[in-house]
Order: structure tokens, then C-alpha cells, then sequence
């Protein structure tokens, strides 16, 4: 009896300590002399490290580490001479700490140094222009966004944005509502939003219907809880956006894709209802989904559109990312050439005509034309070096899609509804109504860069 009782102990023993065993996790069941093999990593340090983007390896720099469950430590890494939305957390196995990888594109650029550029900064230096850049404001808060009401999509963001802390909870996912653009943490606070959401299209009036395309403009003055959810969002997919809350002074225009189940929203651009440095764009997106079919071109094309209707030229604000320059270049090339193309033979024209003609910004004008290799100056003046052979070289190809100036039904304001007046240090927006005259609440014009 005392043996069969002491094996049953035995066995029982056994099968609680497999028990626990099972329940161990990966670092309580490492060697404890592995972690005093890795070197300490600091934030500040320039490290190499693999992208996820292109699965090679890169000079990067920490900007933040954390501890997981696991006890193991995450890095948040910036890849030098790239774009910050590549920035992303990886794990010590993703790090060189022998120095036996190649670097391979660590040294490569976006562009030439020889290449003329516009105004392209550091988004950290972009944000914080008289002091030294906040890297904590630097790191995504929110790694994707589920965008969607009847169909969703899970988009991966790039940078971070400024959701307000009492209503996303450090959420590392928010669900999107795509069509009042409201955001929740959680399934069942979206799913009980969808019961009483009327909205099947933005707010605001239709200005243009072709094709299963339209554009709403919408005044951030009467549809402001709607606009400051646009830019919150836009805010996770664009690097120089700090503005996201003072929308009363934009005019947002947004273009939709139509179905059964309503408008879906594309992309946006937002501009100044009032601004003295003529810019005719603040902020341009086109959601992730839908990038790569020819959107954005179509809303510059419908900025200068409302430029040309108003008989001024316009210019983009700056400071331009790296996407957003290679989208003006190439609407700016084309435009030009199909100028170009116009002209008749042994024909004299200026950068100032043609600037007139397209509603572009004479330095627009030059440097597009620079870029192309057609440019010189001469004893302080700018030469087109347009030849024979040049000329019979332009193609313009068809865009995959464009605004039809014809089905814009936007006419000029000869007396707005709205007026953005600068009193002092702050911004004063009044508009009418009915005769009535109303004073919106000042806002700072220090928060005001990077646009609507």
C-alpha cells in the first residue's frame, strides 16, 4: 500500500510539473546568460538593422524601446536617408550586433543632390522649428486603422496623430467610421454607432458628379467635428500635418467613389479660405487604398481649376513631402508640355505667359522646366532650350483619371458667405447666415502650420 501510494504521488507529481512546464513563456524558458550577452541599446544610438519594407539591411537610429510580456525588448527605429513612415518597432533579432550584414541601401537617396528641389524638411525638424525635435512625438501611437461601414479595410499608418487619449485609450487599432469619419476603440462601440449613422456622403454641397466620381466642398466652420476627424486621420499618412483641431479658416474638398451602398470617400485637399501667400493647397491625401489611380493628380488638377476660375495663379504650401513633390512634378510636366505642344512653329513664349496660361506659380514653371534639362540662364536671364528634337520627343499620355471642368459646377463668390480676418497674434473667422453675423472663438496662429 505505502509503494502504490507513493508512485501515485509520483505520477501526480509529474503531471503538475508538465502542467507548469506548458505554461512557461519563451523568455522565462531561455538560458539566463543570453540577455548578459546582448548589449544594451540606448535610444540615440545608430544601429544596423533589417526593413520589413524590403527585407535588407539599413543604418537606422533608436528613437524609443519598450519591454513586452515576454520581457523581451522592442526598438523603434528611424532608417537614415528614408522616409519617416518606414519607422517601425522591431526586435533584437532584427539588428546586426556583429557588423557582418551588408549594408545594403543604407547610403542611397530619394533623389540626386545634383537635382534642384523644393522645400523638403525632416518631419521632426518640421514640427518643432525653434528647438530641438520631440522623438517621443515621433513614434506611431496607432498602428493601423480599420476603415469601413459595411466592407472594412485594415490600413497599416506611417506616422503618428494626436487622437485625443480619454476616447482611443492607448488603442494600438482604431475602428474608422468611413462615411461621418468617427473613431472608436472598440468592435462593439462601432458596431452600435452604425445603428443611428445616417451619413452615406460627406457633408457639405456636390460641385461635381461624372462617372461615379463627386466632390463635396465642406466649410470647416459649419461641418468642424467632421473636418478635425478627417485631419486626424490624414495626420496618420502625412508627415508635415500638425494642424488638426483649428479648422474653421479651410475649405475642405473631397473627392468620393460611388456604389450601392453610398459615397466612400478617396481623398481630400484642403486650402485657406483667405490666405496672402496665394497658396491654393494646404494638404493633399489620397487613402492608401486607392493610391496609384491617378486621384491625386485629379485633385491638383481641381485646385488649379478653382485657381484659374478665380483669374489668380496658385502654389502648393510648403514644406512638399517626397510624395507629394513627385505628384506636382508630374502634373506640373504635363501641363506644361501640352502647352508646349500648342505653341505653333517658331513661336516665342515666356516663363511668365506660360505661368499665365496654366495658372501655375512662375517658380513652378522654372523649376519643372529645370528639372527637365530645358532651362539655362544667360547673362541673369532664363533661356528655354526647346529644340526640334525636343519637341518631337513629348508624348503625354492619357491620366487614369481627371476632373472635366465642364461638370464643375463651382461658380466664383463674388460676396462669400465666409471672411477669415487676422486680428493680432489670432485668426478671426465670421460668416453670415440668414443676415445674422456670427463670431466664431479665436484660435492661435502658432498651431496653424502644415495647413487644414
Amino acid at each position: 500500500i505505502i509503494f502504490s501510494f507513493s508512485g501515485g504521488f509520483a505520477s501526480f507529481a509529474n503531471v503538475a510539473w508538465r502542467r507548469q512546464n506548458v505554461s512557461f513563456t519563451a523568455a522565462q524558458m531561455r538560458p539566463r546568460c543570453c540577455k548578459s550577452l546582448v548589449p544594451r541599446l540606448e535610444v540615440g544610438r545608430s544601429i544596423i538593422c533589417q526593413c520589413s519594407a524590403d527585407g535588407n539591411y539599413h543604418l537606422a537610429e533608436i528613437l524609443k524601446k519598450k519591454t513586452n510580456e515576454d520581457e523581451d525588448e522592442r526598438y523603434y527605429v528611424h532608417f537614415i536617408n528614408f522616409p519617416s513612415r518606414l519607422d517601425e518597432w522591431v526586435g533584437i533579432e532584427n539588428i546586426d550586433l556583429e557588423g557582418e550584414k551588408d549594408v545594403d541601401g543604407a547610403e542611397r537617396k530619394t533623389r540626386s543632390r545634383d537635382e534642384p528641389q523644393l522645400e523638403v524638411r525632416d518631419p521632426l525638424t518640421a514640427q518643432h522649428e525653434h528647438g530641438q525635435p520631440d522623438r517621443e512625438q515621433a513614434v506611431k501611437n496607432i498602428e493601423s486603422v480599420v476603415f469601413g461601414f459595411h466592407r472594412f479595410v485594415e490600413i497599416s499608418t506611417w506616422y503618428p496623430s494626436p487622437y485625443p487619449e480619454p476616447y482611443i485609450l492607448k488603442a494600438r487599432r482604431v475602428l474608422t467610421c468611413e462615411f461621418c469619419l468617427r473613431y472608436f476603440r472598440e468592435k462593439r462601440l462601432f458596431l452600435a454607432h452604425k445603428e443611428y449613422c445616417h451619413y452615406r456622403h460627406p457633408p457639405g454641397l456636390e460641385v461635381y458628379r461624372h462617372g461615379g466620381h463627386s466632390v463635396f466642398e465642406v466649410d470647416g466652420a459649419t461641418s468642424k467635428v467632421y473636418c478635425q476627424c478627417l485631419c486626424l486621420l490624414a495626420r496618420l499618412f502625412l508627415e508635415h500635418k500638425t494642424l488638426c483641431f483649428d479648422v474653421e479658416c479651410f475649405m475642405f474638398y473631397i473627392l468620393t467613389r460611388e456604389d450601392a451602398q453610398g459615397k466612400h470617400i478617396v481623398g481630400y485637399f484642403s486650402k485657406e479660405k483667405v490666405c496672402p501667400m496665394g497658396y491654393n493647397l494646404a494638404c493633399i491625401l489620397v487613402l492608401p487604398q486607392y493610391q496609384k489611380g491617378g486621384y491625386g493628380r485629379g485633385l491638383i488638377q481641381l485646385s488649379y481649376e478653382l485657381s484659374r476660375r478665380t483669374n489668380t495663379v496658385g502654389t502648393p504650401e510648403r514644406p512638399l513631402s517626397d510624395l507629394g513633390l513627385r505628384g506636382y512634378y508630374s502634373f506640373w510636366r504635363s501641363v506644361l508640355l501640352q502647352e508646349l505642344l500648342k505653341l505653333p512653329s517658331r513661336s516665342c513664349v515666356s516663363v511668365s505667359e506660360l505661368a499665365a496660361r496654366t495658372a501655375l506659380k512662375a517658380e513652378d514653371v522654372s523649376y519643372t522646366f529645370r528639372r527637365m534639362g530645358v532651362l539655362s540662364s544667360e547673362q541673369g536671364q532664363h533661356v528655354l532650350n526647346l529644340s526640334a528634337e525636343f519637341m518631337g520627343s513629348i508624348s503625354v499620355s492619357k491620366p487614369q483619371f481627371e476632373i472635366l471642368p465642364e461638370f464643375l459646377e463651382w461658380p466664383v463668390p463674388s460676396n462669400p458667405a465666409y471672411q477669415c480676418t487676422r486680428v493680432g497674434p489670432y485668426y478671426r473667422l465670421k460668416y453670415t447666415h440668414l443676415g445674422n453675423v456670427y463670431h466664431s472663438a479665436e484660435g492661435s496662429s502658432s498651431s496653424r502650420g502644415g495647413g487644414g
